[in-house]
C-alpha cells in the first residue's frame, strides 16, 4: 500500500528511497542543563562552560567516541577483567570510604541549601 504526504499544495506519494530536500533553516541545538561536576563539585552552567571546565582540570570525557575494538574471542584475557578482581576494586573502595568518612559535598553558587 502507498503512503503519502501532504507538502503543502498537493498529495505526494512517499519514496523512502528519494533523496532528501535540503533544509530550509539551520539546526539548532539546546543547551546542557546546568549540572554538578562529580570530581569538584563546581556547578557548570553550559556547553561552553562544560568544555572549559574539562580543559582546566585536565579532564577527559568518556562515552561519546565509538571504539570497535577487537572481537570478544581475541580479546587478551586481564586481570582487571576478572570477577575477583573486581570485587578487590569494590572492597578496597568501601573500606577507604570507611576510613576517611566518604567526601563532602561543595556547594556552588546558585545552590538551594
Amino acid at each position: 500500500m502507498a503512503r503519502y504526504f501532504w507538502d503543502g499544495r498537493q498529495w505526494v506519494e512517499f519514496d523512502p528511497l528519494a533523496p532528501r530536500p535540503r533544509p530550509v533553516a539551520p539546526m539548532v541545538i539546546r543547551d546542557v542543563e546546568p549540572y554538578r561536576c562529580i570530581a569538584t563539585g563546581e556547578r557548570i552552567r553550559g556547553r561552553r562552560h562544560h568544555r572549559d571546565h574539562l580543559r582546566a582540570h585536565r579532564f577527559i570525557e568518556v562515552g561519546n567516541e565509538y571504539n570497535k575494538g577487537l572481537p570478544v574471542d581475541q580479546a587478551p584475557e586481564s586481570r582487571a577483567m576478572t570477577s575477583e578482581a573486581r570485587k578487590e576494586a569494590i572492597t578496597r573502595a568501601f573500606d577507604q570510604v570507611q576510613q576517611h568518612g566518604g567526601r563532602k559535598s561543595v556547594a556552588a553558587e546558585g545552590d538551594d541549601l
